[in-house]
C-alpha cells in the first residue's frame, strides 16, 4: 500500500467488515464476509447491477452473485457448503 493511503477498518456486530482506504486521489470501499472459516471479497458490479463475492483463503476458485446482501450472504454459504460437498466426492481435501 502506498505510504499515501490510511486504512480504516470497522468491525460491525455482523460478519462484514469494511475496510476504506483513503488516499490522495480518493477512498476504495473494500467489503468482505466470513462463513466459518471461510473469507470472501464482495465487490459491486456496476455493469450488471448485483453484487460478486470470491472466497479469498482458497487456492480454487468459489465465486457466486446477487442482487442484494441477504442473498449474496446465503450464495456465499451454499457455495461454500456446495464446494466441500464436492471435494468430499472427489475424496480431495479443499484447497488453502
Amino acid at each position: 500500500m502506498p505510504a499515501a493511503w490510511l486504512r480504516h477498518t470497522c468491525f460491525p456486530e455482523s460478519e462484514v467488515t469494511t475496510t476504506v482506504l483513503y488516499g490522495i486521489g480518493g477512498s476504495i470501499k473494500v467489503e468482505t464476509m466470513r462463513y466459518g472459516d471461510y473469507v470472501a471479497r464482495i465487490m459491486l458490479d456496476e455493469t450488471r447491477g448485483g453484487l460478486h463475492g470470491r472466497v479469498q483463503n482458497l487456492t480454487d476458485v468459489v465465486s457466486f452473485e446477487a442482487a442484494t446482501v441477504e442473498e449474496l450472504r446465503k450464495e456465499f454459504e451454499e457455495s461454500v457448503k456446495l464446494y466441500l460437498d464436492v471435494c468430499e466426492k472427489r475424496g480431495v481435501q479443499p484447497t488453502r
